[in-house]
């Protein structure tokens, strides 16, 4: 692995609401990620886990830049990051994110070929010499059909919807995924299949993905390393293979031991 990372955090803090003044007697704030440090190797895929609550998602979207009030620091591939705003293009392009519910993030007005273009429209730089031609690629890499381009996301099936928001993200060739649940909403068969695809996608184009769920079942699919969340905290981090065998915090044992239960029930 490289001595850089590709994403580094060290003390990473986001706190919600409003401190209390002398003028507002009322005010409260919530620190919902907590001085966390966290390393993202290039072509891994980093899952992280917690229950609901314990920060990850507020982590991801710091590193997707959907939040950009944040202490501690960034780095992507060595170079400190800002909020959003102040990212470069191509930095911007860099990171994608898939979110958990397929229909809500995508436009339901648009149609399939739109939707996945919309990358190209903001970063003109990085539309290819032929859309058609490039759409049609990407929807037969995540596995649809071309002539779904003219659907809309009412006409699709949950799974479908996420593909078109894995193409989507893809359009714009990141260097860096971020998976918020994203198969959460899925049936289990399909969460199965998105996987499936993930895994195959991230040695095509070169991705580093950094996998969030609450779901420690589907993360010995995915995942080369898991880093456990508590209450805003990273708790433990380690490889996969090793931190299933000898769990070393009681939360991350407590999680394995809930996992196993439900795989258990389902079995029967």
């Amino acid at each position: 692995m490289s001595e850089t990372p590709l994403v580094g955090l060290d003390g990473l803090t986001v706190r919600f609401g409003r401190p209390r003044r002398p003028w507002r007697p009322n005010g409260s704030v919530t620190t919902a990620v907590d001085g966390v440090d966290l390393r993202v190797e290039r072509g891994e895929t980093l899952a992280l886990v917690g229950e609901s609550g314990s920060g990850k998602t507020t982590l991801a979207r710091c590193v997707a830049g959907l939040i950009g009030d944040y202490s501690g620091t960034f780095r992507f591939d060595g170079e400190p990051v800002g909020a959003r705003s102040r990212r470069r293009p191509e930095l911007r392009r860099s990171i994608q994110m898939v979110f958990q519910d397929p229909r809500s993030s995508l436009n339901p007005r648009m149609t399939v070929g739109r939707i996945v273009a919309e990358g190209w429209e903001a970063h003109p730089s990085a539309a290819p010499a032929d859309e058609k031609a490039a759409l049609a690629e990407l929807l037969d890499q995540v596995g649809l059909d071309e002539t779904l381009a003219g659907r809309r996301p009412g006409e699709l099936s949950g799974g479908q919807c996420q593909r078109v928001s894995i193409a989507r993200a893809l359009a714009l060739r990141p260097r860096l995924l971020v998976c918020d649940e994203a198969v959460s909403a899925l049936d289990v068969s399909v969460q199965a299949q998105i996987l499936r695809l993930l895994i195959d996608l991230r040695g095509a184009y070169d991705l580093t993905i950094l996998f969030i769920t609450h779901d420690l079942g589907v993360v010995r699919q995915i995942a080369d390393r898991v880093a456990v969340m508590r209450r805003g905290e990273i708790v433990e981090t380690g490889a996969t293979a090793a931190l299933y065998a000898e769990p070393a915090h009681p939360y991350t044992r407590e999680l394995l031991d809930a996992a196993l239960d439900i795989e258990s029930e389902a079995a029967n």
